[in-house]
């Protein structure tokens, strides 16, 4: 029966005559039953594997395309059994073309809804710890926030929280809040003056939080990484959050299991810049006034040595009497008292541009005698010229504090004395203006400098001998 057409009438004789014996097993069929079978098998030992390692069963990012997979072994199975239905008997495989076409959509079937079931299950625990991360933010707790801060750090470097708070703190500052930038601030720092922390902290129980969105998860490390997608509405502004939340996939305390890896502001209109409420924007106004105070100041206090103009920018002489009066003496002594800092030999008086008690020198407490003398000779008119060059700079990327305080307005600027090329102190200058005055630029006069940490400055070789104008440019980031 080769060598041309078969002729349909033919066939049907030989059939019954007992005379065809052999058909041809189809292609098709075999392949399709090839991948249902393989893709049963796959499914059965990822299913095996995460039960053994207790964690879930995901594809990569891109599963979809492996869906393909499967859906060919259906197409192949489906077009099988046409082929052999129409072939007069000369094809064979129907079976088979019906067991891959069934292997392969049970495939589909079960790692959907497992796909789907993990993948809400995950979306939820995710949330939910999320969600406590930001209440810890929200607190306004030193500790609450500091162990948010250690969410962000990897699980296999992070301090132990049942330490007490000093020794915690200390751990923090020497091996998370370190810098090799003159003008940088440690990971530690830059989280506590972030402006979402900032905003999340001044809003405290009346931010709210809404997911709206969440990416795939994805198995990276031996866990599970997740994007999620927050609708954050505080007093002051509103925008959206995106955190990258990573969780090991063995059962251990929530402290170990999961770390926040990246979380930023992406505003409602696609920037990366929060959307001022009213509130917010007179919050802005105050803070661009506050900061002009500020800058000023240092500027008559670092290059310019001019004290007499950086004591009138304070609340403490912002009335200067006229030159050759009584008042003028006083005025002056009052300077002088102004200026004086504390140091171990010396008490200082309780009105003083920069306050520096208590003062946590973590990474050597060695150093604060001589870190607090420098500041002493550096902040006083007595001094022809300070022991090394003094600047008084913002802190990069800082979103300053406000609050009212009966009837005036306070803003607390992040900001650091540098004393090059020795000290680096982490400051907050704290400027107020009367709470119906508070839009008018000359209300804002600055009430102190307080320093609540220093630690030895990072200067690079090239910058130690530096001439005071670039340095000047360096610091002050222009």
């Amino acid at each position: 029966m080769s060598g041309g057409p078969v002729d349909p009438a033919r066939l049907a004789d030989a059939r019954a005559d007992g005379e065809l014996e052999y058909r041809t097993l189809s292609g098709l069929a075999l392949a399709s039953c090839v991948i249902g079978v393989l893709c049963a098998v796959l499914l059965a030992l990822g299913g095996l594997v995460a039960i053994t390692r207790s964690a879930p069963l995901f594809l990569p990012a891109n599963y979809m395309v492996l869906g393909v997979v499967p859906l060919a072994g259906i197409v192949l199975g489906l077009l099988a059994g046409v082929r052999i239905r129409n072939s007069d008997g000369i094809l064979t495989g129907s079976g088979l073309a019906r067991t891959g076409v069934v292997l392969a959509l049970m495939t589909i079937i079960i790692y959907g809804a497992y796909h789907g079931g993990i993948t809400l299950a995950q979306r939820m625990r995710t949330d939910a710890f999320v969600r406590k991360w930001l209440e810890l933010v929200a607190s306004n707790d030193e500790a609450k926030v500091t162990e948010a801060f250690i969410y962000t750090v990897s699980p296999g470097s992070r301090p132990n929280l049942d330490q007490d708070k000093n020794s915690l703190r200390a751990m923090i500052e020497v091996d998370h809040n370190g810098s090799s930038d003159m003008t940088g601030s440690g990971p530690y720092t830059t989280f506590l003056i972030s402006t979402f922390v900032r905003l999340v902290r001044n809003g405290g129980k009346d931010c709210t939080f809404s997911l709206i969105e969440n990416g795939p998860p994805e198995i990276v490390d031996n866990g599970f990484q997740m994007v999620m997608l927050y609708r954050v509405k505080a007093p002051l502004a509103a925008f959206d959050l995106q955190v990258q939340v990573h969780a090991a996939g063995s059962n251990i305390p929530d402290i170990r299991k999961w770390h926040v890896k990246g979380a930023r502001i992406r505003a409602l209109d696609g920037s990366q810049k929060p959307d001022w409420t009213d509130l917010g924007k007179q919050f802005v106004l105050r803070n661009e006034f506050a900061k002009k105070v500020f800058q000023e100041f240092a500027g008559d206090i670092g290059p310019r040595r001019d004290f007499v103009a950086a004591f009138q920018r304070t609340t403490e002489g912002s009335s200067k009497p006229a030159n050759g009066s009584p008042e003028a003496a006083e005025w002056l002594k009052k300077l002088d008292s102004y200026f004086h800092m504390e140091s171990p030999k010396t008490p200082a008086p309780p009105a003083r541009v920069v306050r520096i008690d208590p003062l946590d020198f973590w990474s050597n407490p060695d150093l604060k005698p001589p870190f607090m003398e420098a500041v002493d000779l550096s902040f006083s008119p007595k001094t022809k010229g300070p022991p090394n060059p003094t600047w008084l700079v913002l802190a990069k990327d800082s979103t300053p504090m406000v609050v009212e305080l009966g009837d005036q307005i306070e803003v607390r600027i992040d900001c650091k004395i540098m004393l090059v090329p020795t000290f680096l102190g982490q400051c907050v200058a704290i400027v107020r203006a009367p709470k119906d005055k508070s839009d008018q630029p000359g209300s804002w006069k600055l009430v102190g400098i307080d320093v609540h940490s220093a630690r030895p400055l990072p200067v690079p070789p090239e910058m130690r001998n530096a001439p005071p104008e670039l340095l000047d440019r360096t610091l002050r980031g222009n």
